[in-house]
């Protein structure tokens, strides 16, 4: 977990567009080491209030004045993430109730539409640049147009997801979708960072090999009860019967992901590279 967090951090921090437009708003590398720092304090105080939260309610409902009600299923992903929204709807009083479903709301649109915003800024400035002709027309009509089409794209994703997916709690829906591009964008920009010989066509195959592997990992036990008994079998005799067999009924851990396609997409773009080495211009033709 610590692993997949320091990979997730940096990504966060070196590819992701949300995080770079505000560093790319501070006024200069002071001001942004500064923001970068005042990031980490106030995440990791999220975090352990978050933790903190979270313990609490367990407590409250296991050693405290009344238990869970019967309609939430603890074996159920969306029973347990419904835990927190119970109690305040049932516990906190109506003015207060409100102001932090509204908080949540106001957090979760906050998030969404930095996300969007991103998605608009890079198709109409970003990628806009790398055409020989200049795009004409208004980039703010572009952009808005852009904003419509991810909007509506995210929001039915989000009502149709764990369905899709079928998985029904937070926890595991985030890492075996999204999250499992983190690994491999994070290695792009890693890569072009650490190995001077990478260029576009070694990262951009190192790039789909991470986003195989995050998959593979993600859907590991689907993809092993697939399998012949014969394959279980000849796992069994490498890895042992015990774990074999706890691999093909729960898969790998989510945990793993972002790791492991981090570390393949890396260890490819580097291998990749002494095949297609980056052409470096002289200042002479050829």
């Amino acid at each position: 977990m610590t692993l997949s967090g320091v990979i997730w951090t940096l990504t966060a921090h070196c590819a992701n567009q949300m995080t770079l437009q505000r560093y790319f708003s501070t006024v200069d590398v002071r001001a942004a080491k500064r923001s970068f720092v005042t990031s980490i304090v106030v995440s990791a105080t999220i975090a352990l209030l978050l933790a903190v939260i979270g313990a609490s309610l367990v407590y409250y409902y296991t050693h405290g004045p009344e238990g869970l009600p019967e309609h939430i299923n603890l074996a159920s992903g969306k029973d347990r993430d419904s835990i927190f929204p119970f109690f305040v709807a049932s516990r906190i009083p109506p003015g207060l109730a409100g102001a932090i479903f509204a908080a949540l709301l106001a957090a979760a649109m906050s998030t969404i539409d930095s996300g969007v915003n991103s998605w608009a800024t890079v198709a109409t400035v970003d990628f806009g640049r790398l055409r020989k002709k200049p795009p004409s027309g208004n980039r703010v009509f572009q952009a808005r147009i852009i904003t419509l089409i991810v909007g509506l794209v995210v929001t039915v994703s989000a009502v149709y997801l764990d369905g899709i997916t079928g998985m029904d709690d937070i926890l595991t829906i985030l890492p075996k979708t999204f999250n499992s591009l983190v690994g491999s964008m994070g290695a792009l920009f890693l890569a072009g960072m650490l190995f001077p010989r990478v260029g576009t066509r070694a990262v951009w195959p190192a790039a789909f090999i991470g986003l195989a592997v995050a998959l593979g990992v993600a859907y590991s036990r689907d993809l092993l009860q697939l399998m012949d008994p014969s394959t279980h079998q000849a796992m069994a005799g490498v890895l042992g019967a015990d774990f074999t067999q706890r691999l093909v009924e729960k898969g790998m851990g989510f945990t793993w992901i972002i790791l492991s396609s981090a570390v393949a997409a890396l260890g490819s773009a580097w291998l990749l590279s002494f095949v297609f080495p980056i052409r470096i211009w002289t200042g002479s033709r050829a």
